[in-house]
């Protein structure tokens, strides 16, 4: 069964170099306790700004930042990155033409 995804359009050349270093960079955004950043997004401004693509139809679009790093919401409400215990990748998959 598998967990939570986010998938991205891209390339993975070396997924078990990119899950490691995804891990490390996670690691140090936790351990910076980055104050989180939220905006909200009409449907036209996050298709405008990429963050969705034009065919996932949604009212608005909120987003989660934590400085350098940002993404759509995915439900989980932090004040800061140090309130995550820990987030872990544990799969990088080429799934179609994104990566997973």
């Amino acid at each position: 069964m598998e967990g939570s995804y986010v998938e991205y359009k891209g390339v993975a050349e070396n997924p078990e170099k990119a899950m490691n270093d995804i891990n490390a960079e996670l690691k140090n955004i936790i351990n910076e306790k980055i104050q989180a950043e939220n905006k909200v997004y009409s449907y036209a401004e996050a298709v405008g700004e990429k963050i969705i693509p034009e065919d996932f139809k949604v009212s608005y679009v909120r987003v989660i930042g934590f400085d350098k790093c940002s993404c759509p919401c995915g439900g989980t409400h932090v004040n800061n990155s140090g309130e995550f215990e820990s987030i872990v990748v544990s799969k990088v998959q080429k799934k179609g033409k994104n990566v997973r």
